[in-house]
């Protein structure tokens, strides 16, 4: 029975492996390379499913995009920036406070908390819509430890993305204002690999352990502010 438990998890683990590189995307190539494209069918791409009637699909696309609410000229942060209160992704249904994490002591070690339940912020990476990129972390599932499963959904934002739809990140802070992303790029990396960075332009990435029952890789979703209300 141990022998097969084991040959069943290493065939799991390969199988895992293998498919972990349908988790990154990349937006807007297409686009850049082609500018004949963006010429000849401007505006987002239409779903399969609506292509009998394209312009109901336009006039929802107009109805339902969120950058018409946001302004983008006083996005940035110009006051004291406020740390995260909450996120939300409507494409994936997610909703979560958002907990700025602490650094444990682990005797020989030290590193930051594991979130539980909720969504964690590295404290000392940027805040929303400040310069540089907040770190948010988030368990895809956590069965022995018990501490939540709130990026369950977020291994969904590759395929969503290759459909041509835009995926937002709203994000507030804890002053009350809200600041909008827009999904721009997905990877995998090995868990060794990853390290925290910064940047010159206003982002957030999230990370989430996978694959499921393994996690020695992250998945890394990095979206760019678009605008603030």
């Amino acid at each position: 029975m141990l022998l097969i438990t084991t040959l069943s998890f290493q065939a799991y683990k390969m199988v895992s492996h293998a498919q972990l590189d349908k988790m990154e995307y990349e937006a807007y190539g297409l686009e850049k390379e082609d500018t004949k494209h963006e010429v000849l069918y401007p505006g987002n791409l239409v779903d399969p499913l609506d292509w009998d009637n394209p312009r109901i699909t336009d006039i929802n696309e107009r109805k339902t995009d969120p950058t018409e609410q946001f302004g983008y000229e006083n996005s940035k942060v110009t006051t004291q920036p406020a740390p995260p209160r909450s996120i939300e992704i409507p494409a994936i249904e997610l909703f979560s406070e958002v907990k700025s994490l602490t650094i444990q002591n682990y005797g020989k070690a030290r590193g930051w908390e594991t979130p539980k339940n909720v969504v964690g912020h590295i404290p000392t990476t940027a805040n929303p819509g400040q310069e540089g990129i907040a770190y948010l972390f988030g368990h895809l599932n956590s069965p022995i430890r018990g501490e939540g499963s709130v990026f369950r959904n977020l291994t969904e934002i590759p395929s969503i993305l290759r459909q041509g739809k835009d995926v937002y990140v709203y994000v507030e802070d804890e002053g009350g204002k809200t600041y909008l992303y827009r999904v721009n790029k997905t990877r995998v990396i090995p868990q060794e690999e990853f390290e925290i960075k910064d940047s010159d332009s206003s982002l957030i990435e999230l990370v989430a352990c996978v694959p499921s029952y393994i996690y020695d890789h992250r998945l890394i979703v990095t979206a760019e502010l678009v605008g603030s209300k």
